[in-house]
Formats: structure tokens, sequence, C-alpha cells
């Protein structure tokens, strides 16, 4: 096409746009459709006019375009300025009832402390230890009550005191999604503690000294935990009351704002951990210094965490998006027609694990219960396997025909149905429709049965043998339910045609989702089997005479439920492996595409 012809046709095009761009009344949806024909001109202008005029002139009009658009773009240091001072206070703002809630806990609990101390004079060594209470009164009686702050270096100190603090807030926040639970276990613990350590000093007559030195670093510190509860509560807040979001969708909102709020917090717990390792120390420094900086400090956070958020939600935020506002989540598409790369073995696992969590979930909690009712009721078994912590190594010992023959035999069962139930999944979502209940029979649950008996069995081997013969023998049982599920769709498949033929793949992907469901375990015994074993030792009172039974057997169905919730992404993954050797031994969808092609 010549030059003046290609102009003349598109130039009246060119002369709206622009008009359309420079108007503040343009529309948009139009002003969108005309630049995209604008950027196919210029793209036909560069291969045939590239030393014309009218590629000059189209290519100007999109750098206006472009500038137009990212010039405001915000680049590192305006996006932190961004975030300290819009979006930040913003989410502060749509979670004032959470601090407020938080704020009222923490000021209940503080005032339990105090009262308790003063009924029970042993309360704050209950509190606090023995070995503190008895040092702390050494010092008092040495003339330097606040001795304790001194006698470390103060970089030490900085470092165990800031890393301690960020993980009591962390784990606040975190523990959110026990329904908030477990944020107000450590608040309620926090409140109460600063309340028990008070007193002692108000009892002592030591007040004043002790306030002037404890909330030099306490003002921060403890508005750090609350508003760390904050975000704890926004997430508990999300799973209790979704509204007319899904439970999921919900959650997603939530863990997003309270994200955000730990994020803010970070800083004031650094903040507070130096100036209790190297601030505190100075008990010789004026008392009107050391008020006006507790007051200095207690302003601050007044101020930027209640007062400018509020102030800032009356003249109104400049955010792109609001904190309830939801993107969109779109899950990989599950290939079952294709050869799979092993990255995308694993991302095809998370997808199914993601989709079907719901349904998983259910029937993990349902298996575990069962197994742990059995335990319950048989009383040698309970008083020989005390189970206090949240960890696979104890669930391994547990789970032995030794201990009791009906726990173990109920634990094969649920093994049995949690991997025919993972395959029937499978192959549900790739059938894309079909009824569950025909895909889940009795028929295909036999091999399952037989493959759980074998995987229960292990566990009479010692840990490490155990898991190393899980990994090598699970790919068989799996192969024949998939290939015995696949018969009853109409196709047919030798099991162990695909499977010798990518037995190192299946492997290698079979080791990474062992390492992964490892990981999740261990998880399990960290702060989080302490929090719970302490939050049922509080829910119970020591007379009562199933304390011990109850809480081994609310640990043990928590871990089991945990244990068959991560079987089945092995199972999923397995699965997938299976349709990739499918895939390289029938080359199915390849020769479609070739017939296709050829039509």
């Amino acid at each position: 096409m010549k030059e003046t012809t290609f102009i003349d046709q598109n130039k009246a095009k060119w002369r709206e746009f622009e008009e359309e761009f420079k108007s503040p009344q343009g529309d948009p949806e139009k002003l969108t459709n005309l630049f995209v024909q604008i950027t196919d001109d210029l793209s036909y202008a560069r291969t045939h006019y590239p030393h014309r005029s009218v590629r000059i002139y189209l290519n100007r009009i999109a750098q206006q375009v472009y500038f137009s658009i990212y010039k405001n773009r915000l680049n590192r240091w305006n996006k932190f300025k961004h975030f300290w001072s819009d979006e930040l206070p913003e989410v502060m703002h749509h979670s004032r009832r959470e601090l407020l809630f938080s704020t009222v806990i923490f000021l209940l609990a503080l005032g339990v402390g105090v009262l308790s101390s003063i009924h029970d004079g042993e309360f704050a060594r209950l509190i606090l230890g023995d070995s503190y209470i008895s040092m702390t009164e050494e010092n008092i009686r040495s003339g330097d009550p606040m001795k304790v702050y001194k006698e470390s270096q103060p970089n030490d100190m900085f470092l165990a005191i800031t890393t301690n603090n960020l993980k009591v807030a962390f784990f606040s926040f975190i523990l959110g999604v026990t329904f908030g639970m477990g944020t107000l276990y450590i608040l309620l613990y926090n409140g109460i503690m600063v309340g028990a350590f008070q007193y002692f000093f108000v009892e002592r007559a030591l007040f004043r000294e002790s306030f002037l030195t404890i909330w030099i670093h306490g003002t921060m510190e403890m508005s750090a935990i609350v508003i760390a509860a904050t975000a704890g509560f926004i997430i508990g807040r999300s799973l209790l009351f979704p509204g007319t979001y899904s439970r999921l969708a919900s959650f997603r909102q939530g863990g997003v704002r309270a994200m955000k709020v730990f994020m803010g917090i970070i800083p004031i717990i650094i903040t507070a951990g130096f100036l209790e390792s190297y601030f505190t120390r100075h008990t010789d420094t004026p008392d009107l210094i050391r008020a006006l900086i507790i007051f200095a400090e207690f302003a601050f956070m007044i101020t930027y965490y209640v007062i400018y958020p509020a102030r800032r939600a009356r003249k109104g935020f400049q955010t792109e998006q609001r904190p309830d506002e939801l993107l969109p989540v779109i899950l990989p598409e599950v290939k079952f027609d294709r050869v799979l790369r092993e990255s995308e073995v694993y991302t095809g696992t998370f997808s199914l694990f993601r989709r079907h969590l719901k349904a998983l979930l259910t029937w993990s909690i349902s298996f575990a219960a069962l197994v742990t009712l059995a335990g319950f009721f048989d009383h040698s078994y309970m008083a020989l396997n005390p189970f206090r912590k949240l960890y696979l190594g104890e669930l391994h010992d547990l789970i032995s025909p030794g201990n009791s023959l009906t726990v173990f035999c109920l634990h094969v069962l649920s093994m049995a149905f949690v991997m025919h139930l993972s395959v029937a999944l499978v192959f549900r979502t790739r059938s894309g429709e079909g009824n569950f209940r025909q895909l889940f029979t009795l028929r295909l649950l036999l091999p399952a049965l037989l493959a759980g008996s074998i995987w229960a069995l292990l566990f009479l081997m010692p840990l490490t043998a155990s898991t190393v013969l899980q990994m090598l023998l699970l790919p068989i049982p799996v192969y024949l339910i998939c290939a015995w599920q696949l018969k009853r769709t109409g196709e047919r498949l030798q099991p162990f045609i695909p499977l010798s033929r990518q037995y190192g793949s299946i492997l290698m992907v079979v080791a990474v989702l062992f390492i992964t469901v490892f990981i999740l375990m261990l998880l399990l015994d960290t702060s989080v089997s302490y929090f719970y074993s302490e939050l049922l030792q509080w829910m119970f009172s020591d007379s009562f005479s199933m304390k011990g039974r109850i809480i081994s057997a609310i640990m043990q169905m928590i871990t089991l439920a945990s244990y068959y919730l991560l079987f089945s992404l092995i199972v999923f993954g397995l699965s997938l492996m299976f349709f990739s050797g499918k895939e390289i031994v029938s080359a199915g969808t390849l020769k479609a595409q070739i017939d296709e092609a050829f039509i």
C-alpha cells in the first residue's frame, strides 16, 4: 500500500483519537479501542515506512499516551512512602473495630493480672516464673530494682529481644487462622503478664521507678502486640463472618489486610527492642526526660494508628485498590492430555489440592476423628501413649498394631479411603462432570485397601526406612487404581508400562512431594504445638480426671487430620504422572492432532 493511501484511510481515525485524548470528557472505552488501532498502524508503518514522517507521527502519539499513563507510576521510594502515608492508614481505618476489640481485651487482661496479684501474692511467681521473681527480689534488696536491664550486652540484648518480640507478634498475627482463638490466647497471656509484672513493683512501693523504666520500651512494645493481635483478629473475623463472600474469598481479603497491618508494626518492634537494649538501662536519666519519652511514644502510636487514619478517611484516601477489593483467582488448568514436565506436575498437584480442599478437609477430619475415638475408648492405649506434640515422628510410633489393633486397622482403612478419594477427585476433574459416587466404588477400594495395609505396616519399621520404602512402593497402588478407574471410562492402559518407563521421574516427583509434606508437618512441631497444648491445659481443670486423655486425643486428631490431608497431595502428584505416562505410551493427543491436520 502506498503511503498516501495508508494516510488517507486512517487520518480521520488518528484525528479523532487526538481529540478524544485531549478532551477531559473523553470516552475511556472509545479511547482504548482507538489506541489499539493506532498501535497496529504504528507497527505497520515501522515495517513499510520506517523512514517516513507517518511513522514519526504515529510514534509521537503513542509516546504521548505512554508517558501520560506511566509518568505517575510509583518508583520504589514513592511506593514506600505511599504505603506509610496512604495504604497502611486506610487499612487501619477499615480495621478500627478489630483494633478497639484488641485494645479492650488487652486492658481487661492487664486488669485481671493486677487483680489476681492483689488477691494472690504468689500469682506473679506463677506467671513470671520462680527464677525471675527471685532475681528481681534480690535486685530490689541490693538497691537496684531495674538491674535486669543492665546485665546483658546491648547488642546481644537487642538481637534477642527484637527476635522474641517479632516472634510473639508473628504468632499473634498468624494464629488468626484458628478463628482468632490463638490470637486471643496470646493477647490475654501478655496482658495478664504485664499486669502482674507491674503490680509486683507497685506492691513494693516502686511504681514510679518501674513505670518510668519499663514503659520507655513497653509503650511501643505492647502497642505493637495489640496491633499484631488486631491483624490476627482481622483474619479470624474473615473466617467467622465471611458475609456475602465465600469463606475462601473472605480469608484472602482478610489475609491481605492483616499482612499490611503486621508489616506496619515491624519498625515499631525494632524500635522498642533498640530502646530496651540501649536506653532503658540508663535508670539515672532524669524522670522528666523519661516521662516525656513515654508520652511522645504514646502520642505517636495514638496519632499514627488511630487519629491520622480517621482524618485521612474524612478527606478520602488515594489508593489504587480498596482494602476489601479482591482480585480474581484463576487456578492453573490441569493438563491430562499431554506429557508433563516435573514443574507442571507440581503446579497441577497444588491446583487440584486447592480445587478439592473442602472435600479433602472434611474427609480427613472425619477419618482422624474415627481413629482418635477408637483410641480414646481404649484405656490402655491412651495410658501408654500420651500424645502431646503435633509431630509425624510421634504419630509413627503411635500407629502400630502393637499398641492397638483396632486403631491400626482403622488407620489402614482411612489411608485406603483417602487414596481412593484422591484418585476419584482427579478423574472427576478430568471429565469435568459425572457423579462422584459413581467414581467412588467398593471394587476400586480393594487395591486402595491393600495399598493402605502395606503403607501402614511400614509403621513397624524405623521412621527413615519406612519413609524410603513408602516412596518406592506408593506409585504402584496409585497407578493400579488409576488404570482400573480409566477402564471404567472405556479406556485401557497397562499400568506397569508407563510405570516402568517413567519410574525415575516418578521418584523425583514423589521425593519433592514427600519433602513438602515433611516440612509442612514439621511446622506443626513448632510453637503451634506448644500453643495448642497450653490452650487445652487452660480449658480443663487439673481436678478433671479425663483431662490428660482428652488433650492427648485432640492433639492426635489434629496430627492425623493433617497427615491424611497432605497424603492426598502425594496421590494427586502420582495421578498426574499416570496421565503423563499414558500420553507417553499411547500418544493419543499427538495422533489426534496429526489426524486433524491432514483431514
